[in-house]
């Protein structure tokens, strides 16, 4: 109760039933407070959402439940669109960077024929089953039609038609087909009045949802829709789930969060509890995953052996993945496309057997590989990676067709990303062990969506895990803007890149380009800054919306304010989506409650920081070692010497100022020793002095260690600092 007091009484004022009551029943209140344990349960949605507490008060998360999304349009309508999957009817497509929703530009469809209906459809059908439950989602813009809107093919199913234009509707339809449906995609369509119409789509999606989900349909909003269902490629599960207190409604900076670096994972269509992993706290107050699916990726790393050579394709098996035939199997193909699990005598299946090995079939027009053709273990490992055989005496040109030469002569390998539907990019004339972006000097022409074959399967034991997380959650008195999502990137390192206004963190659209500038973009594009790090403390940076730039938010720092000794990171939401799970916790709501989760709380992070700074203390203790310095390069003055170290987290930290070496490009400065080494050629930003200034320059550091300047336009009188760090995972 809100306790009243009064503070008027007089001496002879007579003291009433009602004024005991009302003494008894305050000291009953703050007794209660002080005594008792009291909580609110409470369930944080998806989305931003406002909560109102009467005090500041912690909040503990209970749980966490995983999900899958499995798109049945794979990758066909994503940030990395491809004209090649993608087929026209009466319209002329094509991909229009300017206009778009899940990023990487929109589908344009211009109709060709006056008076008649237009569509945009992905030539990569896929089944629905009967009896089976299923949302399709998408958005799209009209710009000149007469109407819009999006239709399931080979159904009477579609969405409402719209007829508004020059903005994006987003859109869904939900189906339950009572017979199989062999063939189907959503279809984009445009009603045109003119040849010359245009519409735009973007980010359609077909999801196989529960009866559950099926019947809630009609209760949410289209944003509701669009939030549950987001555009996925493939398949994707909660990847590091959020929890973010805004300090205002505005969300322009952060009070608290609690963000988590795992990813929950579950049935595509989820019959009971045992089907989901789940997040739960253990009783000395640690986050614990129970895993119950493996989500792994197949590449070249692994040890492929061929299984079996048929007719049009090709077994390959890897012996032993698994101790165990696991049970539900959820392979994936390296387009995106979801494969099914079965032993069957075509292409593009995957199967366990029963003491755990794993069978791929890969079909000739992928591989290149000819009926016939036995291929090496190497080349199998070249597949994997991403590559696609071919023999370049007869397709130099278009790297098309299959290997069938017995003489071994001509091998030619090109990325199987490079296909447009007409022909390969791009090639190499030895067995590539690597990826092609590592491989290819240069780069080379991009025109689908490719990563490596993936699978999920559930274990037959659960297994716990001790998860990695950041932050913890509070409320305050009054109203709390809440946000709950998923994506978080947590402390990725970051390479500032100075350009003529200030140093960038992701600056797609630099003042001047120059060298290094690749290397300042985030691994992904950027809906909002979390924080920025330096040297592990928070960092005030200016920050840009996700509009500014094709890499979303930016971040920018004063020339006088930016430290090149230090080491930045940054913790981000992505544009990208995935899909969210609600927090499931309680706060606490009086003074005991507040203080006994308190005193927990200080007493078990005071365990961990002391376990943390213990470990730390004995692996940061590395010394310093001191290179020998080649081709004529030599330390300023005994106080530059150049020197370097390894932390405990695999961070290599260079710091020295040399002269007098030979300035020719790609000139050896000197060289590390293993353990010390980057797994790929990476060019650390540093900077050099000549008679006009400070001026900035590249290195180049290969996986062999040597550490090389990467032009020649620095002098030898110059004064070149090796003050960088980069990270030896790299």
């Amino acid at each position: 109760m809100d306790y009243r007091a009064k503070t008027d009484w007089n001496y002879n004022d007579t003291v009433t039933e009602q004024d005991m009551n009302r003494i008894e029943a305050g000291l009953g209140d703050l007794h209660e407070r002080l005594d008792t344990e009291m909580r609110q349960e409470i369930v944080l949605q998806p989305g931003i959402q406002t909560i109102t507490t009467k005090r500041d008060t912690p909040f503990r998360l209970s749980g966490l439940t995983g999900r899958l999304l499995l798109n049945l349009e794979a990758r066909t309508w994503g940030q990395n669109k491809s004209l090649s999957g993608l087929a026209g009817f009466q319209s002329t497509i094509t991909l229009d960077n300017n206009k778009s929703v899940v990023g990487g530009g929109s589908v344009k469809i211009t109709a060709t024929t006056a008076n008649t209906i237009a569509d945009a459809v992905s030539t990569k059908p896929y089944q629905l089953k009967a009896g089976r439950k299923y949302v399709a989602v998408g958005h799209i813009y009209n710009e000149s039609a007469k109407s819009v809107l999006l239709a399931l093919q080979g159904t009477a199913v579609s969405t409402p038609i719209f007829t508004d234009k020059g903005k994006w509707v987003t859109v869904f339809m939900k189906y339950a087909p009572t017979v199989d449906v062999s063939s189907t995609q959503i279809v984009a369509r445009l009603n045109a009045t003119a040849s010359g119409n245009v519409a735009y789509a973007d980010g359609l999606r077909m999801y196989e949802i529960s009866d559950t989900e099926y019947t809630a349909l009609d209760k949410m909003t289209t944003e509701q829709v669009a939030m549950k269902y987001p555009y996925t490629e493939g398949f994707a599960g909660i990847r590091n789930p959020y929890a973010i207190r805004w300090t205002s409604v505005a969300q322009k900076e952060v009070a608290a969060f609690l963000a988590f670096d795992t990813e929950l994972i579950a049935s595509p269509v989820i019959a009971n509890e045992t089907d989901c992993d789940t997040l739960f706290v253990g009783s000395d107050r640690q986050y614990y995953k129970n895993t119950v699916w493996r989500k792994h990726t197949l590449s070249g790393d692994l040890n492929w052996i061929i299984s079996a050579s048929l007719s049009g394709f090709k077994e390959i098996k890897i012996v032993g993945y698994e101790s165990y035939s696991p049970g539900a199997v959820i392979p994936m193909k390296f387009d995106g496309s979801i494969m099914p699990n079965t032993v069957s005598n075509k292409a593009d299946v995957a199967s366990f057997d029963s003491t755990g090995n794993l069978y791929l079939t890969i079909s000739s027009t992928d591989s290149g590989w000819a009926d016939g053709y036995s291929p090496t273990t190497d080349e199998l490992k070249a597949y994997m990676y991403g590559w696609k055989m071919y023999d370049g005496s007869t397709n130099a040109n278009d790297g098309l067709g299959v290997y069938s030469r017995t003489d071994g002569l001509n091998k030619r390998w090109t990325p199987l990303a490079s296909f447009n539907g007409r022909d390969y990019s791009g090639n190499v004339s030895t067995v590539p062990l690597g990826r092609p972006e590592l491989l290819i000097s240069g780069g080379y022409r991009i025109s689908r969506p490719t990563t490596d074959y993936m699978i999920i399967y559930h274990l037959s034991t659960p297994a716990i895990e001790c998860l990695t997380f950041e932050g913890q959650l509070s409320f305050i008195e009054g109203d709390n803007t809440i946000e709950i999502g998923s994506g978080i990137v947590l402390r990725e390192r970051a390479n500032p890149y100075r350009d003529q206004v200030a140093w960038n963190i992701n600056n797609g659209s630099p003042s001047s380009i120059g060298i290094g500038y690749n290397n300042s973009l985030t691994k992904q594009r950027i809906d909002k800054f979390i924080a920025i790090y330096k040297d592990n403390k928070n960092d005030k940076w200016t920050l840009y919306p996700n509009t500014v730039t094709y890499a979303g938010a930016l971040a920018q720092q004063s020339f006088e304010n930016y430290d090149i000794n230090a080491s930045y990171s940054v913790t981000y939401v992505p544009l990208d989506k995935y899909p969210v799970s609600s927090f499931i916790g309680s706060y606490f709501y009086n003074e005991k409650s507040i203080l006994s989760e308190l005193i927990q709380s200080v007493e078990q992070i005071s365990h961990r920081v002391s376990i943390v700074e213990n470990e730390k203390a004995d692996k940061d203790q590395t010394p310093w070692l001191y290179p020998t310095l080649l081709n004529g390069w030599a330390a300023l003055n005994s106080d530059t010497v150049v020197r370097y170290r390894k932390t405990s987290d695999g961070l290599v930290i260079v710091q020295g100022l040399v002269s007098g070496g030979s300035s020719l490009g790609q000139t050896t400065v000197f060289r590390l020793p293993p353990g010390y080494k980057p797994k790929r050629t990476i060019q650390p930003l540093t900077y050099y002095r000549d008679n006009t200034g400070l001026r900035p320059t590249n290195l180049d550091i290969y996986p062999d260690g040597a550490v090389k300047l990467e032009g020649s336009g620095i002098a030898s009188n110059n004064i070149l600092a090796l003050i960088f760090t980069f990270p030896t995972e790299l």
